[in-house]
């Protein structure tokens, strides 16, 4: 059985606020992973800054918009 451990890692994941991207930031967080996370709506980012920020946890979302 493989074994994945991602304690002391920054990654980065783009597009993480919905679909695929948000699938791999969770299954990322829950191997342990300090995530840097894009979307771009930048209320939603706000909204999930204020969320990882209350519940402790190492995930800070930026709003990335290439317009």
């Amino acid at each position: 059985m493989i074994q994945l451990d991602f304690k002391s890692k920054k990654i980065l994941v783009t597009g993480a606020t919905r679909g695929i991207g948000k699938k791999i930031a969770d299954d990322l967080y829950s191997l342990g992973a300090n995530l840097l996370l894009t979307g771009t709506n930048l209320d939603e980012i706000n909204q999930l800054n204020k969320i990882s920020k209350r519940n402790n946890e190492n995930k800070t979302f930026y709003c990335v918009d290439f317009l």
